[in-house]
């Protein structure tokens, strides 16, 4: 489900996640961190991407995160990350370019965007929970490393 996609990259590796308040305060990655989901016919991605002095430390601190993750959602987070989405698709009705563009992708997906709202307010957070046990399982993952000369 692409909404629970969006919801499990925000709460494991969003700009208010615990993971990327941690990493930055200690100098493990730069303010370009960032995750996003991505859902296909038949298959979803989260990728997580950014500037890091130590790659594999930031890789071991995800799969950390996303097996405490998986085990237990705090509520209250949820909640707030949650309240973020639903104000995003709201000011997405303000914009005709982002509602067509949103309407044509779901139409394509097999949904009606404007159910949107009522879809994000009935998930729960053990949904989101399981879906990153699924997700991020050790066989699944990949690191990729761009370095300069």
């Amino acid at each position: 489900n692409r909404i629970i996609a969006e919801l499990a990259a925000d709460i494991l590796a969003g700009p208010s996640s615990a993971l990327y308040s941690d990493l930055y305060a200690n100098g493990g990655i730069t303010a370009d961190f960032a995750s996003e989901s991505m859902v296909f016919p038949g298959t979803v991605a989260i990728m997580i991407s950014g500037e890091s002095r130590d790659p594999d430390r930031v890789l071991e601190r995800v799969k950390d995160t996303a097996y405490k993750l998986s085990r237990e959602i705090d509520v209250a987070y949820f909640e707030r990350v949650r309240k973020a989405h639903v104000g995003v698709m709201l000011r997405s009705l303000d914009s005709v370019t982002t509602l067509c563009r949103e309407q044509a992708e779901a139409t394509f997906a097999g949904f009606d965007y404007l159910d949107t709202l009522e879809v994000i307010n009935e998930i729960e957070p053990s949904e989101v929970a399981k879906f990153i046990g699924k997700v991020f399982k050790e066989e699944s993952m990949a690191l990729s490393v761009v370095r300069g000369k």
